[in-house]
């Protein structure tokens, strides 16, 4: 037994900067008892003979704790089906997780657990504000208002005394005079602490009339929303890398369990990781994969299909495991369609199953054979909001299509993750689209982007200001067409080319003859 019922109640929630763990030590809440119920039962039929994985699951270190419960839900599934060992005999650097033998003791597979977390800097940055919020929360008393906060800026750390004080006189106004403060973008309240050290927007949001206050209760619902340039999918394909060619397989299949406890990794980066980036063709705007994914050709100028990575047969993501939690795990599987080897088909339970769907003399395709089960929805939900909050079928471009020929060498620009919006379509100046423009998608104003940082950029500002014809930017006329800026700055000598073309002349040695009237002002669409 792992986890033993608590001899007092408390069923207050975890603090911030409280380990996971305390959940199951301490709670005495439904969920709490659910959760060491799940664990104890599948650790009854764990091989831990030295109580390390016991030590694990009971550690205050959640990195260590997370990393345990996906092998004992890995293993569980497996053991059902076949004869699991675990971290058998062998180098401790060559040997996998788990090893799969049939009822007759013959050799079937092996397979690794990996657990993704958050960014590191990310992690520093939640547990910073974590700290400040429980800092608060032992200082202030639950009233009429609950408080959240964003940070601007933080160059240090701040007082938490002086802070909650300050808070307190907001709080102060505000039963003296509900109109006091300023409402914010989202009809709250609203107030900035301010210092030498940081800045921090406070946000009051009053308690509904029938709540009934607990003082025990938590004044600062959570810390500061953390966000940025998602890098899940690179950091994922690292860590399968790392995995794929360092353990003896004895010949046989091998499968990866990637545990996605990273809160911004889902199964798009999942896809991205393995197929490789999204990609738009500079001269088509064709849509395409990169070859830089955990799977693929060795090479894409390379006939032939020499495929990367093929001891690993496939790799699963293993999403929203959480004993007790409001929803079950689910357990999507990606195969390698360049594996020497294939993985049993039944070793674990699948929600969903991406592929080889094609496979010809001349190419390989690759896509969702079942396409992923969206969320469980927790007990509560009616069927009206579920349905509003399935998600759309999957994009097409989880497809991966491998030629065996040679690739062509083609100008491709790599699409990079940015905060949610419209998607940026690219298109060099001079070329016709290749579809119409997102209704979503804008006109960029004249001089939006400087065409131009050398010498006489100040010249063609100045002509640009005289004759906003001849000096409209590179970036207007792709804004004209319902595009994006491209990805490179033009070169001197086609910057000349290019404006001729925006207003209608044909280059001819000696003259330009116009080919109709100069085109209007661009105007947003949609």
């Amino acid at each position: 037994m792992v986890f033993d019922e608590p001899a007092s109640p408390w069923t207050s929630p975890l603090a911030a900067t409280e380990p996971r763990v305390s959940w199951f030590l301490e709670s005495t809440r439904p969920e709490a008892a659910e959760g060491r119920r799940v664990v104890n039962d599948l650790y009854s039929r764990f091989p831990d003979p030295e109580g390390k994985l016991r030590e694990r699951l009971r550690s205050t270190n959640d990195v260590d704790l997370m990393a345990a419960l996906d092998e004992l839900l890995v293993h569980d599934h497996l053991q059902r089906r076949y004869q699991v060992e675990y971290e058998d005999s062998g180098k401790k650097r060559t040997r996998p997780d788990f090893r799969l033998y049939d009822r007759n003791g013959t050799y079937v597979g092996a397979v690794e657990v990996l657990t993704l977390f958050l960014r590191e800097d990310w992690q520093a940055e939640e547990r910073r504000h974590a700290m400040l919020a429980d800092a608060l929360n032992a200082r202030l008393r639950l009233a009429a208002h609950s408080v959240e906060f964003e940070v601007p800026r933080w160059d240090a750390t701040p007082s938490a005394r002086h802070m909650a004080k300050w808070i307190e006189q907001a709080l102060d106004e505000l039963r003296a005079n509900p109109d006091a403060l300023p409402v914010d973008r989202f009809g709250a309240r609203q107030k900035t602490y301010s210092t030498r050290a940081v800045e921090i927007a406070v946000q009051f949001r009053p308690l509904p009339p029938t709540y009934v206050v607990d003082e025990t209760k938590p004044v600062v619902l959570g810390g500061a929303p953390i966000g940025g340039c998602i890098n899940s999918y690179a950091r994922l394909r690292e860590r399968l890398d790392d995995k794929a060619g360092k353990y003896d397989l004895r010949g046989g299949p091998f499968a990866i369990v990637a545990g996605l406890r990273d809160p911004m990794c889902d199964l798009d980066d999942m896809v991205d990781a393995l197929i490789g980036n999204e990609a738009l063709v500079v001269a088509t705007g064709e849509s395409i994969r990169l070859g830089n994914g955990f799977y693929g050709k060795e090479s894409r100028r390379a006939a032939g299909f020499a495929g990367k990575h093929t001891r690993v047969s496939a790799v699963f993501a293993v999403q929203d495991w959480w004993p007790g939690g409001p929803y079950p795990p689910r357990i999507t599987r990606f195969d390698n369609p360049f594996a020497t080897a294939a993985f049993p088909p039944d070793a674990l339970p699948l929600d969903g199953h991406w592929g080889e769907v094609e496979r010809g003399p001349t190419h390989v395709r690759a896509d969702w054979l079942c396409p992923p089960r969206p969320r469980a929805f927790p007990r509560g939900v009616t069927k009206v909001c579920a349905r509003l909050c399935v998600p759309p079928d999957p994009l097409p471009s989880t497809q991966m299509m491998v030629d065996s020929s040679e690739a062509p060498r083609r100008r491709v620009h790599r699409v990079r993750r940015r905060p949610p919006g419209p998607l940026r379509y690219i298109q060099r100046a001079g070329r016709r689209p290749p579809a119409p423009a997102p209704p979503s998608c804008r006109a960029r104003p004249s001089g939006w982007f400087s065409t131009s940082r050398r010498a006489g950029s100040t010249a063609r500002k100045r002509s640009a200001r005289a004759s906003p014809a001849r000096g409209r930017s590179r970036h207007d006329r792709l804004g004209r067409l319902g595009l994006d800026h491209a990805p490179h700055r033009p070169r001197r000598r086609d910057q000349r080319r290019h404006a001729d073309h925006a207003r209608g002349w044909r280059a001819r040695p000696g003259v330009n003859r116009p080919r109709g009237p100069p085109p209007a002002q661009p105007t947003p669409c949609g």
